[in-house]
């Protein structure tokens, strides 16, 4: 395998980054190097303690909500929320037209991500 182009996986790096198939870039760590040398901030981890402390209140809101709101859009919003914490989301089949398989394009995607983000950024 060539270290320029990545060999066999349609990659090709440039210095640091990594040339991805659609036109984007990755960066490129050299292995036990982290992409993140600062690890999880202090503050991401005083809010996860925060809402581990406030946690069972939190679950007794929306039984309390799911149990006892006059809306009954309500009601089922904190059902669902309940019972997709307990036994997860259900699967979601995902297929082509007539049922066959999907076929992705990956240069098409990145393209269509990239005019929302654009948007959304207006």
């Amino acid at each position: 395998m060539d270290a320029k182009s990545g060999g066999s996986s349609g990659l090709s790096v440039v210095g640091e980054l990594v040339s991805q198939p659609h036109g984007g870039a990755l960066r490129h760590f050299p292995p036990g190097v982290s992409g993140n040398p600062g690890g999880k901030s202090a503050e991401r981890e005083r809010l996860r303690e925060a809402m581990t402390e406030f946690g069972d209140e939190m679950i007794l809101i929306i039984v309390d909500l799911a149990r006892h709101s006059v809306e009954d859009s309500v009601r089922v919003k904190a059902a669902t929320y309940l019972m997709d914490q307990i036994v997860g989301k259900a699967l979601v089949a995902v297929s082509g037209p007539n049922g066959g398989p999907l076929k992705l394009d990956a240069k098409e995607l990145y393209d269509r991500l990239a005019g929302v983000m654009a948007r959304a950024a207006k």
